[in-house]
């Protein structure tokens, strides 16, 4: 009889068949149980996933193996790194206050900065001065102050000086009122003359107090009488008890105009030669002088009866006053 010795079956594959079990004799070789063809199984597919590229990394393509063997079944190729998009980040321009940046580079897809920027150092102001300006009597100033040529900035404020408010340097005047004038020339306090104390402040004079003997037509401003009339007349003042004549300037047509020195505050005005003080000279002037001579009676207060200038009232007085009223002789 045969000796029988298992043939080992064989398994099947991915790609290669197998054998079932069979059987043989071990002495002449005879096929007991012939062994079947098993078919091979066959892959088992699996999706290699692509793999898709970035700006800096290589992708795969989609590929397959056999999740048995292993075995690549589709090959997974490279695909190219997509590289990098550039975009350019403008520079920025520093300023007087504020740092800038150089012009850098990046990536629009990834991101990535390619170039850095870089900080570029602000400029810092340039300064210009702003002139002060003055104050004058009625406009307000300004401090020095500065500012930057290139924004504009205020470094230093230029600050309101006050004006200065006008000052007195001199009066102006008219016949009624006085003023300040300031030295920039602005007139300014303008009031009435004050003659309370004397002659005013603005240097006009108080009229001197005149007293008339007869009927004088006269004006008077501060210290200057002005007299019309067709007799020559006096203007005299009381020094010690005596009377002092006053200088007359002849202006025509009968007018005088007579200046009292300083201090004089009182004078007196007459005809030269009306001794009863009517405003004119005649007989009855001499009838006057004479009973005066002889202790009859005497002129009004204030008539100067020594017209010849010799001293006293005397009877050359009375023969001078008669020759200036025969039109023979004047005063």
């Amino acid at each position: 009889g045969h000796t029988e010795v298992t043939d080992e079956a064989v398994a099947p594959d991915c790609e290669n068949t197998g054998l079932t079990e069979g059987k043989h004799c071990s002495v002449c070789d005879k096929v007991l149980v012939a062994q079947e063809i098993v078919d091979a199984l066959g892959h088992t597919e699996v999706i290699d996933e692509a793999v898709a590229p970035d700006c800096e990394n290589t992708g795969l393509t989609e590929g397959k193996h056999c999740s048995v063997c292993n075995k690549v079944l589709v090959e997974q190729e490279v695909v190219d790194a997509l590289g990098h998009t550039e975009v350019i980040d403008a520079a920025v321009a520093p300023d007087c206050e504020n740092t800038g940046l150089t012009e850098g580079k990046h990536c629009s897809v990834c991101d990535k900065v390619l170039v850095e920027q870089e900080v570029v150092d602000a400029l810092g102001h340039t300064e210009v001065t702003d002139e002060a300006v003055a104050p004058d009597c009625e406009n307000t100033g300004l401090t020095e102050g500065k500012h930057c040529s290139v924004c504009n900035k205020v470094l230093v404020e230029q600050e309101v000086v006050d004006a200065l408010g006008h000052t007195h340097s001199a009066y102006g005047k008219d016949d009624d009122n006085h003023w300040s004038i300031c030295s920039c020339g602005a007139e300014f306090d303008k009031h009435p003359h004050d003659f309370a104390e004397g002659d005013c402040v603005c240097g006009t004079k108080k009229d001197i107090s005149v007293k008339v003997l007869g009927n004088i037509a006269y004006t008077v401003k501060g210290n200057v009488v002005t007299v019309t009339h067709e007799y020559v007349c006096s203007l005299r003042y009381l020094v010690d008890g005596s009377y002092v004549a006053i200088e007359a300037v002849a202006n025509g047509d009968g007018i005088y105009t007579f200046t009292a020195p300083e201090g004089v505050s009182e004078v007196v005005l007459a005809v030269i030669g009306d001794m009863d003080v009517d405003g004119k000279v005649s007989i009855s002037d001499v009838t006057v002088l004479l009973n005066f001579i002889g202790g009859k009676g005497e002129p009004a207060e204030g008539v100067e009866t020594d017209l010849d200038g010799e001293g006293g009232a005397t009877i050359s007085d009375v023969t001078l006053l008669l020759n200036v009223i025969g039109g023979k002789a004047s005063f």
